[in-house]
């Protein structure tokens, strides 16, 4: 009896777990988890509730599987070029107007106190590395 309580006990933290999943991987707002991973998940808390945990464990797991946020292709996050522009200027601190050498100047200014060096990321260094190239490339 104590093994189905565990194993109920394990299918509604599933549950849980596969709820919590997709809202952080996509928002509140934007929960996308397929009818057949919660019919999954749900036959499986209800297996393991009326005595079959094994078959339960089995329809959980494939739950969780079905629920698992899918790699996608990389895109710009649906943000436009002239966003992603403007972005890049704010990074740098640069006017709309700024040439190459204004650009260049501002980079090596910000990157002086973000490189890891320098007690800042290489996440920070490689922001301020793309906002230069694509800044430096719409000059072109």
């Amino acid at each position: 009896m104590l093994v189905i309580v565990l194993f109920a006990v394990a299918a509604l933290f599933a549950l849980a777990l596969a709820w919590r999943l997709g809202v952080h991987a996509r928002g509140l707002k934007a929960v996308q988890i397929s009818w057949r991973s919660w019919g999954a998940l749900g036959l499986g808390a209800l297996l393991t509730v009326i005595g079959r945990p094994l078959a339960g464990f089995v329809f959980i797991s494939l739950g969780l599987v079905l629920a698992w946020p899918q790699e996608r292709p990389h895109r710009s996050r649906g943000r436009s070029a002239s966003h992603e522009l403007e972005a890049a200027r704010a990074l740098l601190g640069v006017d709309p107007s700024a040439d190459a050498s204004a650009i260049r100047a501002a980079y090596r200014a910000k990157i002086a106190r973000a490189h890891p060096d320098a007690g800042g990321t290489g996440a920070a260094a490689d922001a301020l590395a793309k906002a230069r190239d694509l800044l430096l490339k719409t000059l072109q």
